[in-house]
């Protein structure tokens, strides 16, 4: 996968909220770190590693 910079990023971010005590964010973070390793595990199983043409807020 050559977007898992992403889950690296979180990770330092996560880092660095722990050894500064933010401890909810770096739960919040856990999460993000698990929901972006999913949409990654998806997208490379589809075969497309490009953003969708279309984003719906």
């Amino acid at each position: 996968m050559k977007n898992e910079w992403m889950i690296d990023v979180l990770a330092d971010l996560r880092q660095f909220a722990l050894r500064n005590y933010y401890i909810s964010l770096a739960e919040q973070i856990d999460d993000a770190i698990v929901v972006a390793a999913v949409e990654l595990k998806k997208r490379a199983s589809s075969g497309s590693d490009s953003a969708p043409s279309e984003t719906h807020a």
